[in-house]
């Protein structure tokens, strides 16, 4: 394998990962034979600073991991499945959260934010009748 071919697999190994796909999907998909290959290409990217150099690493994969795990329930959610379209509105919450902590850059200055409240209102509206 030539450096421009090896260069073509990490860069379909790493957008893989950020897909969320397991090191197995992965080795499977782009022809290695084991997942230790995977997981070392994987470090060798993030330490080279593939995706550090652009600032997004983390956040790249968050947000790709969280649109995969929203497309994947929407469509039960449309049809009146209750639990993805609970898991859709948690997605959609926690992403305007994270718009505005980037927007106001503290996460103090989020109104209506307070987890032990929001704790409470979920115990209290899911708490079972016979207990």
């Amino acid at each position: 394998m030539n450096a421009e071919e090896r260069k073509r697999r990490n860069s379909d190994v790493m957008r893989l990962h950020l897909a969320g796909a397991t090191y197995q999907q992965i080795a499977d998909t782009v022809g290695l034979k084991s997942v230790s290959s995977v997981h070392r290409i994987v470090q060798l990217e993030l330490a080279g600073g593939a995706l550090r150099r652009a600032g997004l690493a983390d956040t790249a994969l968050y947000q790709e991991r969280a649109e995969r795990l929203f497309q994947a329930h929407w469509g039960a959610a449309l049809r009146g499945d209750h639990r993805s379209a609970e898991i859709c509105y948690r997605i959609l919450e926690q992403q305007l959260r994270v718009s505005r902590l980037d927007a106001c850059g503290d996460v103090a200055s989020v109104a209506g934010d307070d987890p032990e409240d929001e704790l409470a209102s979920y115990r209290k509206r899911y708490a079972r009748k016979d207990a």
